[in-house]
């Protein structure tokens, strides 16, 4: 994603609220049966999972698609054709707080080259390989519930 001010595009009801983004885990299950999360680095090197301003004009599943694809160099299908949240975490920076909505969004295309791949390093790891690099709780906890949600869908 772009820099650009905070609160451009987003749909905060105002200053003091949170801002409002969105942004999916993208998922592969292997021919093993074991289930992968794609992470991705942030501007300082930790790791994340795609995620942004909701743009104007798209529905929140339609702009973290946007964004795993910028940011990842991935495409593919949401999960509830793209209406059901997996959950939410927040974070602060510069003094704001942001809300972000995700989606699962299972990957069908692996890009050799994209917007941001200069800018980023993008890892498939297993669920607790991410439940590890991740730095916020809450997509910890959205990671360990994908997961079980996964594992009874499997069954």
């Amino acid at each position: 994603m772009k820099a650009r001010k905070v609160g451009q595009n987003a749909p905060a009801s105002d200053a003091s609220g949170p801002v409002v983004q969105s942004g999916v885990v993208p998922y592969r299950v292997r021919t093993d049966g074991h289930l992968q999360i794609l992470l991705v680095t942030n501007s300082v090197g930790g790791w994340i999972i795609p995620k942004g301003h909701i743009e104007d004009g798209m529905t929140p599943g339609e702009s973290a698609c946007k964004e795993a694809l910028e940011e990842a160099g991935v495409v593919g299908e949401l999960d509830g054709a793209g209406r059901d949240e997996i959950g939410s975490y927040g974070y602060e920076k510069g003094g704001r707080v942001f809300v972000v909505r995700l989606f699962a969004m299972r990957v069908t295309r692996v890009l050799n080259s994209w917007p941001e791949m200069h800018e980023r390093e993008r890892a498939w790891v297993s669920v607790d390989e991410a439940i590890r690099r991740v730095e916020f709780g809450g997509l910890r906890d959205v990671f360990d519930r994908f997961e079980q949600a996964a594992q009874r869908v499997a069954a």
